[in-house]
């Protein structure tokens, strides 16, 4: 998890970090789809482990404004 870190001051030194927050959205189903009427309800824990752990990753990313350094 340092790299997250690292990576994260990286893309903000580059002015990319806002690009690569909206592809990470994106790709982590940021805003859902939700079907009407609903069929699916539920998930796996595979996928509930992987897509919490990158929308986590998106949130640190998205937040660093909050938290006074940009």
């Amino acid at each position: 998890m340092n790299v997250v870190y690292v990576l994260k001051q990286v893309l903000q030194a580059a002015g990319k970090r806002s690009d690569y927050v909206a592809t990470m959205k994106w790709y982590n189903e940021f805003g859902g789809v939700y079907q009407d009427p609903f069929e699916y309800a539920g998930t796996t824990a595979d996928r509930l482990r992987t897509i919490s752990l990158w929308r986590l990753v998106t949130i640190y990313f998205s937040s660093y404004h909050l938290l006074g350094f940009g």
